[in-house]
């Protein structure tokens, strides 16, 4: 998303984080930070599954249909898919302040479960209204909590607005986008 945002918003400043070092841009435009983003300052626990894309600060369900299929596409079984490592976490509150950020068009959040995190390390962003826009994945699976009633009502207290959603070509995924009113 950070090379397609940097082709799209030629003259913006964007702030990636991905805790997994196999992931690499060398982009002038993107300041890519290495580390997880959640509710709280500190050290955690991070679930890095042998499919990249699914890992995350909350393991997923062991037992779950999704995963059991999973592991079967990719030769393995559930309990032998993630390996748990440490990674540091920041808030986007306390990355707003570092950078003293005053507008965010977009927070593009695909965190694979821990998207109520985010938003709830973005109380202070989200209360000043320096968020215009958020845009976060979902999956409507039973692998993880998807909090969307929580992370819904929520962003309704910060007056955020539910705009759309838009299904992926697979699976169960959406992009929920909301807007501040």
């Amino acid at each position: 998303m950070s090379k397609l945002f940097a082709r799209l918003y030629h003259n913006t400043k964007i702030f990636a984080f991905e805790p997994l070092p196999i992931f690499q841009l060398q982009l002038s435009q993107v300041n890519l930070n290495q580390v997880a983003i959640g509710a709280h300052i500190g050290i955690a626990k991070f679930y890095i599954c042998k499919h990249n894309a699914s890992s995350s600060l909350i393991l997923p369900d062991l037992d779950s249909k999704w995963l059991r299929l999973k592991a079967k596409i990719l030769g393995s079984s559930p309990k032998n898919l993630y390996e748990e490592i440490e990674v540091e976490v920041t808030t986007i509150d306390k990355v707003v302040s570092d950078n003293s950020i005053k507008s965010i068009f977009i927070l593009k959040i695909d965190t694979e479960g821990s998207e109520l995190d985010v938003i709830d390390g973005a109380r202070e962003s989200l209360r000043s209204g320096i968020i215009r826009n958020i845009q976060m994945e979902s999956h409507d699976n039973d692998l993880r909590d998807s909090h969307k009633r929580k992370i819904s009502n929520l962003l309704d207290s910060y007056n955020y607005v539910h705009k759309k959603s838009i299904k992926h070509f697979f699976g169960t995924f959406t992009e929920e986008i909301f807007s501040k009113k």
